[in-house]
């Protein structure tokens, strides 16, 4: 008798790991879930900096978007130096998802435009903005 039990638990135990398998392939079909991929690191005192010398395409919902980084880790647009020239002013731009433009290339962050309206506006005078804005 406890062999017969043992084998209609077995069989059952069967059946419902099946059951869990189809239910779990159906999930992935219907609702699939965007897979994450890792392109931040711990730096700068915050565990989601971004990596150094990135180049990845996005896909933000339905957007798509293509995000780089410096050798610092920065998202900027251009390369800049650590070192300043004497003649240049420089505004670093520090926060969270208005500066981390998540959606968008580097070329249309609030940073760029910051960047290209203080040159316009500012005659005479050279300014480099710095994107160190991040999602916490």
């Amino acid at each position: 008798m406890p062999k017969r039990v043992l084998s209609k638990f077995f069989f059952f135990a069967l059946i419902l790991i099946g059951v869990f398998c189809c239910f779990e392939i159906v999930l992935r079909i219907y609702n699939p879930q965007a897979t994450f991929d890792n392109y931040t690191t711990s730096k700068f005192g915050v565990s989601t900096a971004f990596r150094s010398e990135i180049q990845r395409d996005i896909l933000f919902h339905e957007f798509s978007h293509q995000i780089k980084t410096d050798a610092k880790g920065l998202r900027n647009f251009k390369d800049i130096s650590y070192k300043k020239e004497s003649d240049v002013f420089r505004i670093l731009c520090i926060g969270g998802s208005i500066f981390a433009a998540s959606g968008v290339n580097n070329d249309e962050t609030f940073a760029f435009h910051l960047n290209r309206l203080a040159n316009e506006k500012l005659s005479g005078k050279k300014v480099e903005v710095i994107n160190a804005g991040k999602n916490l």
